[in-house]
């Protein structure tokens, strides 16, 4: 009898782990989109860092459809707002606010967790609209 319970307990194990790693949509594909969205954003970082804008840009723009596909829509967020600070830095103030308000579309779903960066965000959309003609 306790052989037989044991068995039980390590197929039930096996199993469970098994589903958790194949889910519909939901499982390993989005932890692998949000790994990549994290990796990502902390390259555009450092490329941001290094003066390198090109290759921060290409890094930013990979990452909202990540951002979608793992359910990390501050990552999609984030990723606008550095594309919007690398539009500004050439001068391009119409595609900053764009890129400013598309990270702000989704504020309702991140806002809670970071107040402060829908600020910077407003605040910078905000600074973009005052020195762009309409």
């Amino acid at each position: 009898m306790f052989i037989a319970a044991i068995i039980a307990a390590v197929f039930f194990v096996l199993y469970t782990f098994s589903v958790s790693q194949s889910g519909s949509g939901g499982g390993r594909g989005s932890r692998r989109a949000f790994e990549e969205a994290d990796r990502l954003l902390m390259q555009a970082e450092g490329s941001m860092l290094r003066g390198q804008y090109d290759a921060a840009f290409s890094q930013y723009s990979r990452v909202p459809p990540l951002a979608r596909q793992s359910g990390c829509i501050l990552f999609e967020a984030e990723a606008y707002y550095g594309m919007a600070r690398i539009h500004e830095k050439n001068g391009d103030l119409p595609s900053a606010r764009q890129a400013l308000e598309s990270a702000l579309s989704s504020r309702a779903d991140w806002e809670s967790e970071k107040p402060n960066f829908a600020r910077l965000i407003s605040n910078m959309l905000d600074d973009v609209n005052r020195r762009s003609p309409k």
